[in-house]
């Protein structure tokens, strides 16, 4: 079996996973299973599931239905554990794979690059009075060290600015996401897109699809829909995780930087933190001027031929 697509949910509107749903079954690759794995929430809609799957005459999926809330990177094992595909994407309720022949492009890259996990472009979007409005998505920052396939420069920015890839846009081979995803749970809940340091710190590096894969909805998704204090949990998870890495990794200069910076993330107020890193960490500045100077021209995003599900109405 190609993919897993690994659905993931907590107290998901079951308008939103529809669309979800409604944007996986109509890939030109039918060699999938869909995953379903919830965490705890207070509704989960089984029966609209199972309903609406077998309208579209779909069997091959499975629902994961954790009792409890446990968080995302065990939410998300949990899925793994029963998943069958060579290669595995994870997706939220309301985001939506970008274009029918979304798989084919993400399998055909991987195995022409023999990659262990890629990332794609993101369309951001949302609905005001029922029309679509489409927004720009920023997420890595540093697209160009993507686009120059630059290792040192991709470390670097993990680990010292967390400039991640969005988790919606990653595909992983199914051992490859196993492995990273047990790795961190013992340090990590929520912030399950922090693996990518440290698959990067073991030389372990994604590759850019640099084509649209996913539609993003804006202000929605798991992470928003927990409750308030979910930042301070998102401070532990990091510092947890960093501790960690340094333990592991104390002689790598950048994890010894990172380390360094860590009392900082004791300041809750994001611009008077970014300021003193500043003194610890002057490359910093460097960096936010060349990232904005990317956001400027435009890189994280491109004109494409590909035609996306909502830019036609398919499921409005």
């Amino acid at each position: 079996m190609k993919f897993t697509i690994l659905v993931i949910t907590y107290n998901a509107k079951w308008e939103k996973l529809k669309l979800t749903l409604a944007s996986i079954l109509k890939q030109s690759v039918k060699d999938y299973e869909i995953v379903i794995a919830d965490d705890g929430s207070n509704v989960f809609p089984e029966s609209e599931i199972k309903s609406y799957l077998q309208e579209q005459n779909f069997t091959n999926y499975k629902l994961v239905i954790n009792k409890q809330n446990q968080g995302t990177v065990k939410n998300l094992i949990s899925g793994l554990e029963v998943s069958e595909g060579e290669y595995v994407k994870f997706i939220s309720a309301g985001d939506l794979l970008f274009h029918e022949d979304t798989l084919q492009l993400i399998y055909d890259f991987m195995k022409n690059n023999q990659c262990e996990c890629c990332f794609g472009l993101i369309q951001g979007y949302r609905f005001v009075e029922g029309k679509l409005e489409k927004l720009g998505f920023y997420h890595p920052f540093d697209m160009d060290a993507y686009r120059r396939d630059d290792k040192d420069k991709i470390t670097k920015n993990l680990v010292l600015y967390s400039d991640n890839a969005c988790g919606a846009a990653i595909t992983y081979e199914n051992t490859f996401a196993k492995e990273y995803m047990n790795r961190i749970q013992n340090q990590v809940k929520y912030e399950e897109d922090i693996f990518q340091v440290l698959a990067a710190v073991e030389n372990r590096h994604m590759r850019l699809l640099d084509e649209y894969v996913i539609w993003y909805e804006i202000g929605e998704g798991v992470t928003t829909q927990k409750k308030s204090g979910f930042e301070a949990l998102i401070r532990e998870d990091v510092d947890r995780f960093y501790r960690s890495l340094y333990e592991q990794y104390s002689d790598n200069r950048y994890v010894k930087k990172r380390y360094q910076l860590l009392k900082l993330y004791k300041i809750t107020n994001m611009y008077i933190r970014t300021f003193f890193r500043f003194f610890v960490n002057p490359d910093a500045l460097l960096y936010f001027i060349d990232t904005a100077k990317q956001k400027k021209r435009g890189v994280h995003s491109k004109e494409t031929q590909l035609v996306g599900f909502l830019d036609r109405g398919d499921f409005q």
